[in-house]
């Protein structure tokens, strides 16, 4: 199959492509429908010459970015919800490209004269008998080759290969494997490999069975063994990841500002410590947070020089559509502000000495890093379609204000519109202190400028 046979054999769908009625308008990663492969990529991705490769990079970002409660499931025959194990399939093709298939001797012991005797498990399981002062075993421990056992592993592998192949071959290869001498007997496939992994000691052979089991049980189990799905509806949640991934921190908790309830005497929701014994209280008082996706500070304690960045990731159409509609709204823009005045507060309660702050020691508290704080909005869009923008990493679009100041100062009463590129940041290429620092200078100039 050649390069322009393989762009043929599947549909590929962009988000701007996508029927606003759609179920899968919002979806995100691979779908078999009826024998058809549907490819569906995320706003601002650009598919390249090597569609192999972006289908390998939508899978890893998928699988790295993508949480359980995230992902579509499909129903199987039983009305039971399931999902497809993507990771096996990919698992076993990987592993078969790498070693082929699997064929090992297995062995058996039986007591017996006829075989190669094991003298330890002779000694340790059968009595023997004295005859003149000497021992005598009449009967002995022997070892012997299961040669069935190891055929019908190798012809249970052959099948799932073909399987895997057959389904997400694509990612990897051409190449389409032979079919197995066995038919599909998912009670009989079953019983093989459990008993191969409770007699296995090889770390690798018992997480090939492993997830042999589980292409086994889903082939088994799904309304049509011709249909698949792995992707999500809220990718907006991977692209939230992404960016926190490549810009922020792992402490961001504590930049949160908090509301509660007073009800009576009780304040509910004031602090972690209220709650701790109290699970449902305790969550709740998580949900009153509110919560920025990052936060980057760029020369953390350098008190000449340390800028804090409140960042909040927006999945948006903004990028492709220049509608009004698709741009952070009011009460996103209200909350950035809140954030960012929160932290103002709370460096400034930190100069004062004040127990109620809860930044990090690290973080440099004084009227000059006070001023250095901003908000900004990263949106995604296509760079490679840009004639003059390709070679950027950051591309400004604008600020958004309002007519209440929450600042002394106009620049922190605006926020930063960036645009990034969906593909380069799943690419993890941002994820350097020299992305950060153009970030900063992007965000510290036209905010200054606008």
């Amino acid at each position: 199959m050649n390069e322009k046979t393989f762009f043929e054999n599947f549909k590929i769908f962009y988000s701007e492509q996508k029927n606003s009625n759609s179920d899968f308008k919002n979806f995100v990663g691979f779908r078999m429908n009826e024998g058809q492969l549907e490819i569906h990529f995320p706003i601002g991705f650009s598919v390249g010459k090597n569609l192999r490769e972006d289908c390998k990079l939508l899978f890893s970002t998928l699988k790295s970015f993508c949480e359980k409660k995230d992902f579509i499931v499909t129903e199987n025959i039983f009305g039971q919800k399931e999902n497809f194990p993507f990771e096996s399939y990919v698992f076993l093709i990987q592993d078969f490209l790498e070693r082929g298939y699997f064929f090992e001797k297995t062995f058996f012991y039986q007591k017996g004269i006829s075989g190669k005797i094991d003298w330890k498990k002779t000694c340790k399981n059968v009595r023997p008998n004295f005859f003149d002062n000497d021992i005598v075993f009449l009967e002995f421990v022997t070892k012997k080759i299961n040669y069935k056992t190891a055929l019908m592993l190798f012809q249970i592998h052959k099948w799932c290969v073909r399987e895997c192949f057959l389904k997400l071959g694509f990612l990897f290869c051409d190449f389409i494997p032979e079919k197995s001498e066995i038919k599909f007997n998912k009670s009989l496939f079953n019983s093989v490999l459990k008993d191969a992994m409770n007699e296995n000691f090889n770390e690798r052979n018992f997480l090939l069975f492993k997830n042999m089991l589980n292409v086994i049980n889903y082939f088994s189990g799904s309304k049509s063994n011709d249909n698949f799905i792995f992707g999500t509806n809220c990718f907006y949640n991977v692209f939230e990841r992404l960016v926190d991934f490549s810009f922020g921190r792992s402490d961001k908790e504590k930049f949160y500002p908090h509301c509660y309830w007073k009800i009576g005497n009780k304040n509910i929701g004031l602090s972690d410590d209220d709650f701790s014994e109290q699970k449902l209280l305790h969550n709740l008082y998580r949900n009153f947070a509110l919560r920025p996706d990052s936060i980057m500070i760029l020369n953390e304690g350098d008190c000449e020089k340390q800028k804090i960045f409140v960042i909040d990731s927006k999945y948006y159409h903004y990028g492709e559509t220049k509608s009004f509609f698709d741009l952070p709204q009011s009460s996103s823009i209200v909350k950035q502000f809140c954030y960012a005045k929160f932290i103002e507060t709370q460096m400034q309660n930190k100069i004062t000495g004040s127990a109620k702050s809860t930044l990090p020691k690290t973080v440099c508290c004084n009227e000059k890093t006070i001023k250095e704080i901003y908000n900004v909005f990263i949106l995604p869009k296509d760079f490679s379609n840009l004639k003059n923008e390709q070679n950027k990493n950051f591309i400004f679009f604008g600020t958004a204000k309002s007519d209440f100041n929450f600042f002394d100062l106009q620049n922190q009463n605006s926020i930063c519109g960036i645009f990034i590129d969906t593909k380069k940041l799943m690419k993890l290429f941002y994820k350097s202190q020299n992305a950060k620092i153009t970030l900063s200078t992007e965000v510290a100039e036209n905010l200054k400028i606008n």
